[in-house]
């Protein structure tokens, strides 16, 4: 029996998301020295800009060209030395969208440039493409696969052969962390990226270690999937089909502060976004739910497990942490939560609980 390779599976891939309905891109061909270039002046340019001024137009068509054109400018100049102060700033910008202002009657207005349309998934552009090349500081990498939407690349997924004993989806991740250092300009722009072997997937942020690194469970989120399907299938279909990705990426991706000797702060991304654990589940239980939980019953909980995390100064943190994690998920079970879902959410009320204890105990 032939032996699986590696390209038989970035070919599996792509089929699999042109099924979800993506575009194929095969990216060689709108290279610098191709008959038909759209990257840029150099490959060190990771957006495609035709086609995102061409969708920007499209999402924003009310508002001035020549102030569509300084929004997408926005999104060029980020230039903090640390890579996640810079994704912080543009997922910032993707989901509430870039402030703008210009005259209209006369009149001063402020107004919001969207990336996205995030209530409207089919009027984005989705790309699956391959053989990527970028080359900055004169290092030439070139990653697997990766998604863009909207012709911004916000996902990039690593694949190995299973085959190679050498090769799994942990030297998957290995090869991720030294794109990041070798090509930090094509991740200011992630949202995710994705390790497989072919079975084997998993997805996680720009800064999470390889144990934060997750599964997706469902294809449809309602049922776990089969064992007898493999995680990268399971994966595709599930959390890379357009809605449930855009929902993810507006939704459930959070940028924790924490401080510094200094005073001042810095980011670290985790795999779940809101501004607060309250607005966090409204949102989802808005859309998932019809409101199950009520803003007053979210409180509730939230206090009682704030008030938890308060005693970590008592008692050994990670003794604490266990409490908390039989309370949350007790009260997700209460509440009807998918299962599959619940460790993300988990991890979301823990890190959320533990910012509003810090501020309970400074306010005190």
């Amino acid at each position: 029996m032939d032996k699986i390779t590696e390209s038989e599976i970035e070919k599996f891939t792509i089929e699999l998301l042109e099924k979800q309905g993506y575009q194929y891109l095969y990216a060689p061909s709108i290279a610098l020295d191709s008959d038909t270039p759209e990257r840029g002046e150099s490959f060190e340019d990771v957006l495609l800009m035709e086609r995102l001024q061409t969708a920007v137009g499209r999402i924003n068509p009310s508002i001035p060209s020549d102030i569509r054109e300084d929004a997408i400018k926005q999104i060029q100049r980020l230039n903090s030395p640390e890579l996640i102060a810079n994704n912080e700033t543009f997922h910032r910008m993707l989901t509430e969208g870039i402030r703008v202002g210009y005259q209209k009657d006369g009149y001063n207005r402020g107004d919001l440039v969207w990336l996205i349309d995030f209530k409207k998934p089919e009027n984005n552009d989705f790309i699956v493409a391959n053989q990527f090349t970028v080359i900055e500081n004169n290092l030439n990498k070139r990653p697997d696969v990766i998604l863009f939407v909207n012709d911004l690349p916000l996902v990039v997924i690593e694949l190995k052969n299973p085959a190679d004993e050498n090769a799994n989806i942990r030297s998957a991740f290995r090869q991720l962390q030294t794109y990041k250092q070798a090509i930090p300009s094509l991740f200011t722009y992630n949202a995710f990226m994705i390790i497989s072997d072919g079975l084997e997937a998993k997805a996680g942020s720009i800064s999470a270690g390889f144990s934060r690194f997750m599964a997706w469970k469902t294809s449809d989120g309602k049922v776990e999937a089969s064992p007898l399907i493999g995680q990268l299938e399971t994966l595709i279909r599930g959390m890379l089909n357009k809605k449930t990705l855009l929902d993810l990426i507006r939704h459930f991706i959070v940028f924790e502060k924490s401080k510094k000797e200094d005073r001042k702060t810095r980011t670290k991304k985790s795999l779940i976004q809101s501004k607060s654990l309250m607005e966090m589940l409204e949102n989802s239980i808005r859309k998932y739910f019809n409101k199950i939980l009520t803003a007053a019953e979210v409180i509730e909980e939230l206090i009682e497990l704030s008030k938890e995390i308060q005693k970590m100064d008592k008692e050994p943190k990670e003794s604490v942490k266990a409490k908390l994690k039989v309370i949350v998920k007790r009260t997700l079970r209460q509440y009807g939560y998918p299962p599959d879902m619940q460790k993300l959410a988990t991890e979301t009320v823990l890190k959320q609980a533990e910012l509003i204890a810090e501020e309970i105990t400074r306010g005190s």
